[in-house]
């Protein structure tokens, strides 16, 4: 018997994680996961450019991926850089 993550969820449902609030800038990316780190400076840049100062790490929620696409071109990721209020 597997005692995995997958077992987990199975389980008890879904698996919702509910954020802390927080004010930030975003980009919707379409593309690869492997562009994200292009991302993720484009959104220090703009911070950088506009005075606003970064909080933490970036937040990427998985929109579409994998499980609905297999090109790559097609993922939808929101990028979100936590700033100072």
């Amino acid at each position: 018997m597997s005692r995995g993550l997958g077992d987990v969820y199975k389980r008890q449902g879904e698996h919702i994680v509910v954020l802390t609030p927080m004010r930030a800038i975003c980009i919707y990316h379409h593309g690869a996961y492997e562009e994200l780190p292009k991302v993720r400076e484009k959104l220090l840049s703009y911070a950088k450019e506009h005075n606003l100062t970064p909080l933490g790490m970036c937040r990427h929620t998985y929109l579409e991926g994998p499980p609905q696409h297999k090109d790559k071109k097609l993922f939808i990721t929101q990028v979100a850089l936590p700033i100072e209020e």
